[in-house]
């Protein structure tokens, strides 16, 4: 019997939403939203991250809500500035805020699951070499979103 019914990997983000000029800063990242939906569904989920370690904290949401957390620290929390247009927010621009670096093999627990969603916010979190892993320990699923979502260089800090 696997030990988590769904293991989801990619980083947790501290995103910045700006409407109309006003901003808050939230959660974000399919590894905090996707993990409390799957665990209010009744499911057992892991949650396989990176992030700055003064934002490990951050994550005692998502053990608040009964989900495994593995992170591992990483130079900067992930995360974006999302720059919406109207209260709507049909339009928006997206930019990086910081980057928590790739997620490795060795970051995988030892942890069986039915399925590896890998989940990432922008490219670069996840390499091939960790899908193939992942591969081997069972079926995977994956999230678009975090392979076509480029940083773009602008001064060499993205």
């Amino acid at each position: 019997m696997p030990d988590v019914d769904v293991m989801m990997i990619g980083h947790f983000a501290r995103d910045r939403n700006i409407v109309d000029g006003h901003g808050e800063e939230a959660p974000g990242g399919a590894v905090y939203y996707g993990s409390i939906a799957l665990r209010r569904l009744g499911l057992r989920v892991a949650v396989v991250t990176r992030l700055h370690p003064d934002d490990f904290s951050l994550l005692d949401e998502l053990r608040d809500e009964g989900v495994e957390v593995f992170a591992t620290p990483g130079p900067q929390t992930s995360g974006i500035a999302n720059y919406y247009d109207s209260a709507d927010m049909e339009g928006r621009v997206c930019v990086p805020l910081g980057f928590a670096g790739p997620i490795r093999p060795a970051d995988i627990p030892d942890v069986v699951a039915r399925v590896y969603a890998v989940v990432p916010i922008i490219a670069g979190e996840v390499d091939l070499q960790l899908l193939e892993q992942l591969h081997k320990r069972g079926p995977v699923a994956l999230d678009v979103q975090g392979f076509v979502r480029v940083r773009e260089e602008s001064d060499g800090t993205n």
